[in-house]
C-alpha cells in the first residue's frame, strides 16, 4: 500500500495524523493516496528526518522498519512510501 507523507520536521513532538480527503495541511497536492501529516524531532540533515518517519510509521502501522520503503521525495517535504506488509 502507497501513501503520501507531508513531513513536518523539527517539530516538538513526534506524531501522526490521517489526513481526511478535504483536509489541505502544509499546501497539500490532492491525492488519491491516503494521505499523512506526520511530524518529527529530527532535522532534515543527514536523513534523519526520513529515518524518524520511517520508524514513526512502523510503530503507527505496527510492523517492523524493514517493511517501510521510501519510494520518492528523499530531500522534500512530500513524500511517498510503500508499505510492503499491507495488502495493495
Amino acid at each position: 500500500m502507497k501513501i503520501l507523507v507531508k513531513a513536518k520536521t523539527g517539530a516538538k513532538e513526534s506524531k501522526i495524523k490521517k489526513l481526511k480527503d478535504s483536509q489541505n495541511l502544509f499546501g497539500e497536492i490532492k491525492s488519491e493516496l491516503d494521505t499523512y501529516a506526520v511530524w518529527v524531532k529530527e532535522r532534515p540533515v543527514a536523513g534523519q528526518a526520513n529515518l524518524a518517519i520511517i520508524k514513526l510509521l512502523a510503530e503507527y502501522f505496527e510492523i517492523s522498519q524493514s517493511e517501510v520503503v521510501l519510494v520518492s521525495g528523499a530531500s522534500t517535504k512530500t513524500k511517498v512510501f510503500d508499505i510492503v506488509s499491507l495488502l495493495r
